[in-house]
């Protein structure tokens, strides 16, 4: 063996123990992430995740934090899971997990009912979800006659139709 191919493979080996040290650490790393599970609609007042400190809205949440509220503060917030969204108004304390939040003190988060889809009125038949919109504007009629009558057209003096003045 010569030493050129001795210290190529202790260079091979070296490289390899090393990604391989990497690699394991940053699965723990990546494990130990806490996973987001919903975000902050609104907040009016203050509040606090711990860990994490003073929230805002469009902050994220993680599962298992603890979040506090305090008095008269509001938050509505969303998790992701089952798409649910929750209210709730200070004193409170609050576990945030995947599909639900869990009351520790204080007020208990609230269930917000998801809105139910409003059906439109279709003056020409068919489906009201196909555009409703377009149809209910185009049967609103106008009482009031136009302000502004449209222009006469003009024709400019060097127009190339052939008309002359």
């Amino acid at each position: 063996m010569t030493v050129l191919s001795k210290n190529l493979r202790i260079g091979v080996l070296a490289l390899g123990l090393s990604l391989g040290l990497f690699m394991g650490h940053a699965r723990v790393l990546l494990a130990a992430a806490p996973a987001e599970v919903g975000t902050i609609i609104d907040l009016k007042g203050n509040a606090q995740a711990k860990p994490g400190g003073v929230l805002a809205p469009l902050d994220f949440l993680t599962e298992g934090s603890t979040v506090e509220l305090a008095a008269g503060a509001k938050i509505t917030l969303t998790l992701y899971k089952q798409g649910t969204e929750y209210a709730v108004t200070g004193p409170a304390t609050f576990q945030v997990g995947i599909t639900e939040l869990k009351s520790i003190k204080g007020n208990a988060p609230v269930l917000v009912p998801k809105a139910t889809k409003q059906s439109a009125r279709n003056v020409n038949g068919g489906a009201a979800e196909r555009n409703a919109g377009a149809v209910i504007m185009r049967s609103v009629g106008s009482s009031q006659p136009d302000p502004l009558p449209s222009p006469a057209p003009t024709q400019s003096p060097t127009s190339t139709n052939g008309a002359q003045k």
